[in-house]
């Protein structure tokens, strides 16, 4: 891969275009790259579970009449 990188690096010196382009190029493709790929893998969607809590009532036995 470096060599690919290096070769094409070259290619494009050779066309004339400043080595500072190209680098700013290069950091612009990675920084794109870079958010689409932190973008995936914040997207992804989760099944929450449901929390099942037992519920206790309590009466108020103030209210009910005794004989």
């Amino acid at each position: 891969m470096d060599n690919k990188i290096e070769l094409f690096i070259n290619q494009l010196i050779n066309e004339g275009n400043a080595v500072q382009d190209i680098s700013a190029l290069f950091n612009k493709k990675i920084n794109r790259l870079n958010k689409k790929n932190s973008l995936k893998k914040t997207t992804k969607k989760t099944k929450k579970k449901k929390i099942c809590r037992p519920v206790f009532i309590i009466s108020d036995s103030s209210c009910d009449e005794f004989n």
